[in-house]
């Protein structure tokens, strides 16, 4: 009598197949997690540089053409333009605001909102006429090296001397 071979899998050999296939369905679900992880952070990262990038542009503008600063506090700033419109800048826990002010009346303020806590301070210096603002994280992020502070300077009425032809180096 002729032996039949059976042709098939063994209840062994299935379950090796299922765990291996299980094991790299795990290790896909855990890479697919980081992978969103990091894809998250790096979006919150390139909305807070965007948001610098922003206030950087807008203060230097905001001094460029002012003929005077009225340092308040460390935390409160207002700029005097040529026609005395007043350019307030104040900071709280995770914002900076700037307001244009027309006849003592808010025309309109705009906020540079950041996602984790910061410390703002501001500052002038007399010799130019500079005025500055630093910008620190108030917090870590865990795991994530991130720039501890950012600096923007601008020299006060700077735009208006070019626009008169009184550069200065």
């Amino acid at each position: 009598m002729r032996k039949q071979k059976c042709r098939g899998y063994t209840l062994i050999e299935l379950s090796i197949t299922m765990s291996v296939g299980f094991s790299l369905l795990m290790l896909s679900v855990g890479l697919v997690h980081q992978v969103m992880r990091f894809h998250s952070i790096s979006k919150q990262r390139a909305a807070e540089h965007q948001t610098f990038d922003r206030l950087s542009q807008d203060f230097r503008s905001s001094v460029h053409l002012a003929i005077s600063a009225n340092l308040k506090s460390a935390t409160e700033i207002t700029l005097t333009q040529a026609d005395q419109t007043l350019i307030k800048y104040s900071t709280k826990q995770d914002a900076i605001r700037r307001q244009n002010i027309v006849d003592g009346k808010v025309k309109w303020q705009e906020i540079y909102q950041f996602e984790r806590p910061i410390l703002s301070t501001f500052a002038t210096n007399q010799n130019p006429q500079q005025v500055s603002l630093t910008v620190s994280s108030a917090k870590e992020s865990v795991g994530i090296q991130i720039r501890q502070s950012r600096q923007f300077n601008a020299v006060l009425g700077r735009r208006l001397d070019h626009e008169k032809g009184e550069v200065h180096q």
